[in-house]
């Protein structure tokens, strides 16, 4: 629900109808019945389909209040902090901690990381520069200034894979305007023996803001470079051994960016955020379950367990999440399950409770 800050593209979004094989969503920054009207019964669908649901939002809206399993409430104008702590854990658990083949094979073909970036000294620092090119290596043509770099993890030697802008815009680019890695095996990080401090920038106001924080580098031709993923694991305070510099040293460090501390205190939302009844919201007792086709052979296992430690509450995940035209669909076997005092999901109602309205309503 926030790709725009992904894809920098606001209308490159996933059809809404794709919000049913989710096994978790975030609506970010998206107040789905309000502002996107047509698509909201796709929401109350796939919500009904068994979805974890987290809502950031500022304001209880409408989405907070009728998907949200959890509703985080940033301080206005800070969902970026909120932001960077995400990335800073999912990088750290997914990345360097407990590598990923999944998420790691997704980030060699399908973005940026890999590519090289070229590193230029200043005041006895480094700092980032340009993407390195096919140009910066001598090659000639009117794409090979825009032709960026990565390293073949096979050979460790400078390619330029398809698909970069050079092929774009350019006759001898003709049939290159693809992702296909044609073999090659791009290095996603050059951690080896040598690093150098790179300053970064801070922008939570502290000090000069600047962030020294070390990157593994190697040498290609007369340029010191490093990966984009390199600079993004520093940028986001994910240390790792050897590397120079100020690192956070846990997830509660609230000094350095960019820990779930360090945002506690600029956006008001706990560092542990995922516990059970937070702002009012009632977290699903019945778990989350992966899409029916799923992709990586885990089938139908649970990714979010069952709270069976939470009470049985009407309307916390069912019924009332759906429009009285939705429950009347699912005919007649609701009206008996009602009727004999069971939800459509297996829960007690209150005696004489009919579903027109919760208890105490």
């Amino acid at each position: 629900m926030a790709s725009p800050q992904v894809f920098g593209d606001q209308t490159d979004v996933p059809e809404s109808a794709d919000w049913w094989d989710a096994a978790y969503l975030m609506l970010w920054g998206s107040n789905v019945p309000v502002t996107r009207t047509p698509d909201a019964h796709y929401m109350a669908e796939a919500r009904y389909h068994g979805q974890k649901v987290v809502v950031l939002a500022p304001d209880y809206n409408d989405d907070a209040a009728k998907f949200a399993d959890e509703w985080l409430a940033p301080h206005p104008g800070t969902d970026g902090a909120l932001a960077m702590a995400m990335g800073h854990v999912i990088l750290k658990e997914f990345f360097t901690d407990r590598p990923t083949p999944a998420f790691a094979d997704y980030v060699k073909r399908f973005t940026d990381l890999p590519f090289l970036i070229r590193l230029r000294e200043r005041n006895g620092s480094y700092v980032p520069d340009k993407f390195l090119t096919a140009a910066d290596l001598g090659q000639e043509g009117q794409e090979a200034a825009f032709a960026t770099v990565l390293v073949d993890a096979r050979t460790g030697e400078p390619v330029v894979p398809n698909g970069s802008l050079g092929f774009r815009y350019s006759d001898q680019g003709q049939g290159r305007w693809n992702l296909d890695l044609d073999g090659v095996d791009p290095l996603l990080t050059c951690l080896g023996p040598e690093s150098v401090p790179v300053a970064l920038p801070r922008f939570d106001g502290h000090g000069d803001g600047v962030l020294q924080r070390g990157v593994p580098v190697r040498r290609v031709g007369a340029h010191l470079v490093t990966t984009v993923y390199d600079l993004m694991l520093a940028q986001y305070g994910v240390a790792r051994e050897g590397l120079p510099g100020r690192w956070p040293s846990a997830y509660d460090d609230a000094a350095e960016p960019y820990t779930p501390a360090w945002q506690e205190a600029i956006t008001g939302v706990p560092a542990a955020a995922g516990g059970p009844h937070r702002a009012g919201i009632r977290p699903q007792r019945r778990g989350v379950r992966r899409p029916f086709h799923d992709h990586h052979g885990c089938g139908d296992e649970s990714l979010v367990p069952p709270r069976h430690d939470l009470p049985l509450v009407p309307g916390a995940d069912d019924a009332d999440r759906l429009s009285g035209r939705q429950r009347g669909a699912a005919g007649r076997t609701t009206s008996v399950r009602r009727s004999a005092g069971r939800s459509p999901g297996g829960r007690s109602w209150p005696s004489g409770w009919t579903g027109r309205a919760r208890p105490g309503r």
